[in-house]
């Protein structure tokens, strides 16, 4: 009897992740193989139309957000109660409709409490993690650089549903030491970026633990005037775009679609049309870690190789507006995004950048890299 329950569970697995892969004729081979098990109909029942709920609302999403050009009757607003948690306590509905993480593997909230101890010894090892990459950069003959991205929290602490002291100790602590001792050559606080903005709201998505365009722009922004002594033009974001936020199915139990504002592509300078993908490496698990791409841009107005070792706040450059890595691809005649949370100084020594910049975001700075 328990190898046939167990048998039972893996059938109703296979089925269940058939069903959310929308791939029919897996569902039905999957049906197949089940129709000689019994007392399988009415959970087959259930699955089948929640199975029916899951193309209906995934095709409004999918048309909303590939639609050419963005309906406002299309999507609608729901009154919530604020603090309303998620069922698994990862994310938190704040005001105004702002949702913020405060769970998962990192378990965010935690890392903002005041008796947390821990944020000295751990930012003395990031003092000399970064004093080895500086030193290496200087052998290596480029320029090295660090930046830190906070988390919502941090950015928008007003909408957080309960009062909070923000940023996390942690970076409280990490970021004025950097500062101190490197100055903004080699550090760049992207949280000192958003509070000098009159319109921080603007920063961040609703339903999205992620920045939106706007928000990555002025990092952007900041970084190439600090860096390389050049101006990026004042650009209006005025251009409709829905995406699904990460944060929706966490709060709802929906993929629910948000809207945010990017910059027309026709407002953009000529040069940006000729960036192109030069190259791409996808580990052998089709994860993240590792992956790799290089963009190039001939029409550039940088002349320089910059390699990046980041994660989804860069992203890969397909995603469009609110990663850093669409930006810096148009921006430099040759663009390496590498996602991982070490620098791998074999590859900046095969490639011989000209300045090696490190992304990292508060939530993960309790563990610390080994280069």
């Amino acid at each position: 009897m328990e190898e046939v329950s167990k048998d039972l569970m893996l059938a109703f697995r296979n089925l269940n992740n058939s069903l959310i892969q929308s791939d029919f004729s897996q569902i039905a081979d999957v049906i197949n193989q089940l129709q000689g098990e019994q007392e399988t109909h009415t959970i087959l029942s259930s699955m089948l139309v929640n199975a029916s709920l899951r193309h209906r609302n995934s095709d409004l999403t999918h048309h909303l957000i590939h639609a050419d050009r963005f309906e406002s009757t299309a999507t609608t607003t729901v009154e919530m109660p604020v603090g309303m948690v998620a069922s698994d306590r990862s994310a938190v509905l704040g005001r105004d409709g702002f949702m913020f993480l405060i769970g998962g593997s990192n378990d965010v909230l935690a890392q903002y409490s005041p008796t947390r101890g821990d944020e000295f010894e751990i930012a003395a090892q990031w003092l000399k993690v970064v004093g080895d990459r500086v030193e290496r950069a200087k052998r290596a003959g480029v320029r090295f650089h660090q930046l830190i991205v906070p988390e919502k929290i941090s950015i928008l602490p007003e909408l957080y549903p309960t009062p909070i002291a923000a940023p996390t100790r942690l970076l409280d602590h990490l970021e004025r030491e950097l500062l101190a001792h490197y100055g903004s050559a080699t550090y760049t606080s992207a949280r000192q970026v958003f509070w000098g903005l009159p319109d921080r709201r603007a920063v961040c998505k609703r339903a999205d633990s992620h920045l939106s365009p706007y928000g990555t722009y002025h990092i952007f922004r900041y970084l190439i005037r600090e860096l390389f002594d050049q101006q990026v033009p004042t650009f209006t974001f005025d251009m409709n775009r829905a995406s699904i936020g990460d944060l929706s199915y966490r709060m709802l139990g929906l993929f629910v679609p948000e809207t945010y504002l990017e910059v027309d592509p026709a407002n953009l300078p000529p040069f940006c049309r000729g960036a192109i993908k030069a190259s791409e490496f996808v580990p052998e698990n089709g994860g993240h870690m590792g992956r790799r791409q290089v963009w190039k841009n001939p029409d550039a107005p940088i002349a320089e190789k910059v390699v990046v070792f980041g994660n989804s706040f860069f992203s890969f450059v397909e995603t469009g507006q609110s990663t850093l890595s669409w930006w810096f691809s148009r921006w430099f005649r040759e663009f390496h995004f590498v996602w991982t949370n070490e620098v791998d100084w074999e590859y900046v020594a095969e490639e011989e950048p000209s300045l090696v910049l490190w992304q990292g975001i508060e939530r993960f700075l309790a563990v610390v890299p080994q280069h």
